[in-house]
């Protein structure tokens, strides 16, 4: 997941505001604060809204530079520490199991867990690369996906076909889509 940085303490941002996102490790200001994610600025464009904490608060970007995303909030509110980020109607680059992930599935295997959770699936893929590795493993371990992008409803059926269970992350799916089409795509 995309999420900001830490902060010192808990900032309240007011509509009108200038605030920016920056890829620098460690900032947190009443300003600026970072995130977790490289290639965040490669992945936002003028014009474009951020929507932070399950879109609590709104930002729209008004332009960025190689490190940094300067925006205007939109919906202001108090900014707290490792917030999720989002793109409305955009996903993150991020691969859906990430190095840390495939140390925690090893953990699991070797600990003999019941159950994955995996996050941002956007494909039916990212699920069979799993089942390989956790047959390859001799593991006996479920894997449940979690729908929260917009990027997986093309691919929906073939993701919920590859795996053991499902389940839809309602807030996150609202804040990339009219919160009216969530409902529907939970039938």
């Amino acid at each position: 997941e995309v999420r900001s940085g830490d902060l010192p303490q808990p900032i309240f941002l007011e509509t009108g505001q200038e605030f920016t996102f920056t890829i620098k490790r460690g900032v947190g200001t009443e300003t600026c604060v970072s995130v977790n994610y490289d290639d965040f600025v490669n992945d936002v464009e003028a014009g474009d809204m951020l929507l932070v904490d399950g879109g609590m608060m709104s930002f729209l970007v008004k332009s960025k530079t190689e490190d940094s995303v300067k925006c205007e909030v939109i919906d202001g509110g108090e900014l707290k520490s490792r917030r999720h980020l989002n793109v409305r109607g955009k996903s993150a680059t991020l691969p859906s199991i990430t190095d840390k992930d495939w140390d925690d599935i090893k953990f699991g295997v070797e600990n003999q867990v019941d159950y994955y959770a995996v996050s941002f699936v956007k494909d039916a893929q990212v699920v069979h690369e799993l089942k390989d590795y956790l047959r390859s493993s001799n593991a006996d371990i479920h894997v449940i996906v979690k729908i929260e992008s917009a990027d997986s409803i093309p691919n929906l059926h073939s993701i919920i076909t590859a795996s053991d269970g499902a389940m839809v992350a309602r807030g996150d799916l609202g804040a990339e889509l009219p919160i009216e089409e969530v409902p529907l795509l939970q039938v």
